[in-house]
């Protein structure tokens, strides 16, 4: 037990130095995507977007009450992914280090995997991949020991542990269903104790899902609930198996191929290895297959246990994402790209072989120096795109918005990082703009989500059957109406929607045409808002930000270019001349 305790606080030592990078890129302001929705969940409770992710939900929870008063609430959250992620990686270590029985060659292949940029944001998010994959290298590592047992008492044992991380997996993220594969392959390895395995798997998968009891807990939240509770057991089917989206489509009404998921993945996978690190996870897949030397590979089921890691990259990997039927866009592609963290991961196991065949033919001074420079330059490679601590505009844009909008304003988006990131805001950033309205357009098909929203808005209103041009036409009468999208491509630079113009970010929907502001005092009322009441970007926004970052920076550019326009218009040259300059604060950061 000594040795077992020794043995397991050595690990932690070893990976103190992953957990250095990744807390040197810890985000201090809000994270992308999800993100809002999550901290959001952390500080009130509720119930997350299909399918509610209520482990992840409890976690977060359980550590804002422990924790909130000692560290700010981002920092904190973003360090419980670092917690799974440092965890998986330990994990991952150990089943790699007796595989090859050669620790040197674990640790490179592990580091090599966990410093890559994908898993690496992963570490940092507030999302539920961090937690995925923890509990996807411990199912790993369950199927590995019992592969190796020969007693049926153990063999019990690893399959129940089995059994609890799919159970618990089914209450986080539903891509580690795709490891199932790799289960059913180990149990018909395994010579004896099928049955027995069989049925201890199912007690472990019941176990695991009982954090599904907390919805029922939720579901009177009235800050935020996904979905109408009303008939529960109905509402819990729809919500796990995301009927909303499509069970295992990324995003609803995905109309692209089924192809161009795994073509992206297999494109960026290169640059993921910082392409030459991407030849050990290639070569390391077929040396147990073509070698015998014990030093390599000394366990018995060698082959066996790689065809059950090479079936976890094929089916969470490739297979996964076939189901997305991604359109041929970078928005997809940018989406997609956070699922890749998994399959990802089983490469890490190859990595460690392809290094333990080396250390056969190299010393061991210029293997771990080799290794010592490899990772060294993977780190600087992918450092850039994985940090998150520079990228700060998207709370900073939450800011500006609430700053511009009124008390009982109505803000209308398409996105759903603009949705959560402003429910976000409206709760924890500027508690004072409560009132505010938030309103996703996308999900206006759904009964439950149109009928909350009207009811928000209109308290005695009883047909919920509206269209979204409808509703707006009602919202106008007594709330200022905002929206936020980005612009289309062949959206013209003077003209955006009837009776509306720009505010900022916004388009502004008025009533009437005598609402519309003459084009001296919309331009007045852009330069004081970004003099006085907005953010600018950031260097590293503007240079460096990812897809997200930028599109938030067209929202801004978006107003500047329609007001030089109208400016040209009516000949005004100084006017369309200042907003040149103030656009090219977006883009250079100088008015020179």
């Amino acid at each position: 037990m000594n040795i077992l305790k020794n043995r397991t606080f050595r690990d932690i030592g070893l990976f103190l130095p992953l957990a250095l990078c990744y807390f040197a890129g810890l985000p201090t302001s809000l994270p992308d995507f999800d993100a809002g929705e999550f901290a959001l969940l952390a500080m009130k409770g509720g119930i997350a977007h299909p399918p509610g992710y209520p482990l992840l939900t409890l976690v977060l929870r359980s550590v804002v009450m422990i924790f909130q008063k000692l560290v700010p609430l981002i920092p904190l959250l973003a360090c419980v992914s670092i917690f799974f992620t440092v965890a998986a990686a330990i994990i991952t270590h150990k089943i790699a280090r007796a595989y090859t029985g050669n620790e040197t060659a674990s640790l490179f292949g592990v580091y090599l995997i966990f410093l890559t940029g994908i898993i690496w944001r992963s570490a940092t998010a507030i999302e539920p991949f961090a937690l995925n994959l923890f509990l996807s290298a411990f199912c790993l590592y369950a199927l590995y020991h019992a592969l190796e047992s020969n007693e049926d008492r153990q063999i019990k044992k690893w399959f129940m542990l089995t059994g609890l991380t799919f159970g618990l997996s089914f209450c986080n993220h539903h891509s580690m269903a795709f490891l199932l594969p790799s289960a059913i392959l180990t149990w018909v390895f395994i010579t004896t104790s099928r049955l027995t395995a069989l049925k201890w798997f199912s007690l472990g998968s019941l176990l695991g899902l009982l954090p599904l009891v907390s919805f029922f807990f939720n579901t009177a939240n009235p800050i935020y609930v996904w979905g109408d509770w009303n008939v529960p057991m109905e509402r819990l089917l729809t919500h796990l198996l995301r009927h909303e989206y499509g069970t295992f489509t990324l995003f609803a009404g995905a109309t692209g191929h089924f192809f161009n998921g795994i073509k992206h993945f297999f494109i960026t996978l290169p640059a993921t290895f910082s392409f030459i690190l991407i030849v050990p996870a290639i070569v390391g897949v077929f040396i147990p297959f073509f070698t015998q030397r014990e030093e390599v590979c000394p366990v018995v089921q060698k082959n066996r246990f790689m065809i059950v890691v090479i079936t976890a990259f094929i089916f969470t990997g490739p297979v996964f994402l076939s189901f997305f039927n991604l359109p041929r866009t970078d928005w997809a592609y940018f989406m997609g790209e956070r699922f890749f963290a998994l399959p990802i991961l089983f490469l890490a196991l190859p990595s460690a072989v392809f290094m333990a065949m080396l250390q056969n033919n190299l010393s061991k001074t210029i293997l771990v120096l080799l290794m010592g420079v490899s990772l060294s330059l993977h780190i600087l490679n992918q450092w850039p795109a994985a940090e998150r601590k520079s990228a700060t505009f998207y709370e900073a844009h939450i800011r500006n918005i609430l700053e511009i909008v009124e008390d009982n304003a109505v803000v209308v988006t398409t996105s759903d990082l603009d949705y959560y990131g402003l429910l976000y805001g409206i709760h924890l950033v500027k508690p004072e703009k409560k009132n505010v309205l938030i309103v996703q357009e996308g999900l206006w098909h759904l009964d439950w989500y149109r009928k909350d929203n009207i009811s928000q808005a209109f308290p005695d209103f009883d047909r919920y059957n509206l269209s979204i041009d409808h509703y707006f036409f009602l919202l106008l009468k007594k709330r200022p109406v905002y929206l936020i999208r980005t612009p289309k491509k062949d959206e013209p630079n003077a003209k955006f929607l009837p009776l509306s113009y720009p505010v900022g970010p916004f388009i502004k929907l008025v009533s009437s045409q005598d609402l519309l502001l003459p084009a001296l005092k919309l331009f007045q009322l852009n330069e004081h808002l970004l003099l006085n009441k907005m953010e600018l970007p950031t260097a590293f926004t503007r240079e460096k930000g990812n897809l997200w970052e930028q599109s938030m920076l067209t929202y801004y550019l978006r107003t500047w270019d329609y007001l030089a326009a109208i400016m040209s218009d009516k000949g005004h040259s100084k006017l369309e001349e200042a907003c040149k300059k103030y656009g090219q604060l977006y883009q250079t950061g100088s008015l020179d």
